[in-house]
């Protein structure tokens, strides 16, 4: 069993043990690593400074998504490729000396004054490049616009940032999977699912013991659980993500459920979906919008494309709180939650665990959503 997190950043691995682990990532690349480059605003997940693009391996290739680094613990980095704003030109442009080389999303955003105050500059600059980075069909500045809903700007009333956008050249882009070969990344990355990890932070005169735990499969988790019926659940942590960045909430057990492929899947099963419990929404909408419309037009309307890119179907419901945007929907089509321990699996409804929480067993985990 591993006792570290292991991540690449900006092409460079990187291992965190101990208390570090439970840091937002934010302040941990600011900090711990000197890229300064990803600001911190709201440190809540709102308003898109902090953006950074999160790398995970699929099918031999690298997926990049935004993400909020700001709620966004470190210990979710492992398996991951992290790609900062002073990553974007690739390892060789990486050091202490600045050679002023701009990626052509950055030089496009000098060329059209699409910078004033220059704060949330970084953030959009990462959005933009994953943008570039898929295969967009459609209206390109539709698209563009879809794609800076996360990202906040006080100054530019945003025509010079959409500008900037259109005025790419796509020949002079330089792809991340170029940048960052897969053939090199994906091997190691692989890894972190094969294994299971258990990281310690021991107690200090400023903080108490915490305990990390990230099982590979569902029987693990469920044995964990049982083990620690207290643990904090924890997958996209856009929801614990807030407090635990700005009122310092720090559990002294949590159970990490990102490195566990079974509950990731999304389907359709005859007349219903399957939703994995750490579903991220993104893959959520994409199923619903062939299947299921009116789901997928609500979700468009979800949170931010670095909250979907994150947030997980079970994490949003388990909340239990009324602001929650996914409930309204899950109430109305009579939502189903598959509930597993160690023992048995059994199924209750969402009105049936929001009219009584309690209805959820300290050794169970929610395992699928069904619609």
């Amino acid at each position: 069993m591993r006792d570290h997190i292991f991540f690449f950043l900006n092409g460079q691995k990187v291992q965190v043990r101990g208390r570090s682990a439970f840091e937002m990532l934010a302040p941990f690349l600011r900090r711990q690593n000197n890229l300064t480059g990803t600001k911190i605003a709201c440190a809540q997940g709102s308003c898109g400074s902090c953006t950074v693009l999160l790398g995970k391996p699929a099918n031999g290739t690298i997926t990049y998504s935004t993400i909020n680094s700001c709620i966004f613990p470190v210990f979710n980095c492992d398996g991951a490729h992290i790609v900062t704003v002073e990553g974007l030109n690739g390892p060789q442009h990486l050091g202490a000396q600045d050679d002023g080389h701009l990626s052509a999303v950055q030089d496009a955003i000098v060329k059209c004054h699409g910078a004033q105050c220059g704060f949330c500059t970084p953030g959009i600059a990462l959005t933009l490049t994953a943008f570039y980075e898929d295969e967009h069909k459609g209206d390109l500045r539709e698209g563009v616009c879809s794609a800076l809903e996360g990202n906040l700007c006080r100054c530019t009333g945003y025509e010079q940032i959409i500008d900037s956008a259109l005025s790419v050249e796509s020949s002079q882009l330089a792809r991340l999977s170029e940048l960052y070969p897969a053939e090199i990344l994906v091997p190691e990355l692989d890894l972190a699912t094969v294994e299971a990890l258990a990281v310690n932070a021991p107690a200090d005169e400023w903080e108490a013991e915490q305990q990390l735990f990230m099982p590979v499969s569902l029987q693990q988790a469920a044995e964990l659980k049982a083990q620690f019926p207290q643990a904090m659940i924890v997958a996209g942590a856009t929801e614990v993500g807030v407090p635990m960045s700005v009122k310092g909430l720090s559990p002294r057990e949590i159970i990490g459920l990102s490195q566990i492929p079974e509950l990731k899947n999304v389907s359709v099963e005859g007349q219903q979906l399957s939703l994995g419990a750490t579903a991220r929404w993104t893959a959520v909408q994409e199923l619903a919008e062939a299947h299921l419309p009116e789901f997928g037009a609500f979700l468009k309307r979800w949170g931010s494309p670095q909250l979907r890119n994150a947030g997980t179907v079970a994490g949003s419901l388990m909340s239990g709180l009324p602001i929650s945007d996914s409930l309204p929907f899950f109430l109305v089509s009579d939502a189903k939650l598959e509930l597993v321990s160690v023992t048995a699996t059994r199924i209750v409804t969402v009105a049936e665990y929001l009219e009584d929480r309690s209805i959820l067993r300290s050794d169970e985990l929610v395992s699928r959503v069904l619609i």
